[in-house]
């Protein structure tokens, strides 16, 4: 028996072992000052406070309600439920929870924000090019004329 549930462990390990899958949390209570490198795949979960860089490239980020974070951010995915100060590039999505907090500017190709909240600084849509627009709409500059220029058209009308 005893013999029995040690090897059913090692399977399991091995199969942990053999997935890049990872798991982390920075719990309540720790405070970290420098760099973070998430390699792999998986989630890393926040619940304390960060100072530096954070590169978790093929990774999701959970930034959780009582986090504070102050950092440049390069992620797959990132969920925010905490505070957020610093630049943040996201090659997929990014979810601000309802008691989200975010101060910075964003670079994303996904976004979605909460009802309630905070978000301040600026976003620019990875993927998008300005030049060809993705649908059979196109944006097109419309000329203003000032007043001025449209009652010289008026009187050049009632010349002719």
């Amino acid at each position: 028996m005893f013999l029995n549930s040690l090897s059913g462990d090692s399977k399991n390990q091995q199969k942990a072992s053999s997935s890049n899958s990872m798991e982390t949390i920075i719990g309540s209570g720790t405070e970290i000052n420098g760099d973070i490198n998430f390699n792999g795949t998986g989630v890393l979960r926040i619940d304390g406070k960060v100072t530096g860089k954070i590169t978790a490239e093929q990774s999701k980020i959970i930034v959780g309600e009582e986090a504070f974070i102050d950092a440049e951010i390069v992620t797959q995915n990132i969920v925010i439920n905490g505070e957020v100060k610093g630049t943040i590039k996201v090659t997929q999505t990014m979810e601000l929870l309802p008691t989200a907090r975010l101060i910075g500017d964003v670079k994303v190709k996904g976004l979605k924000i909460s009802e309630g909240a905070v978000f301040k600084g600026t976003c620019d849509m990875l993927g998008l090019s300005e030049d060809k627009p993705k649908t059979a709409y196109s944006y097109q500059k419309f000329e203003t004329k000032s007043k001025d220029d449209t009652s010289k058209d008026n009187k050049e009308d009632k010349k002719d």
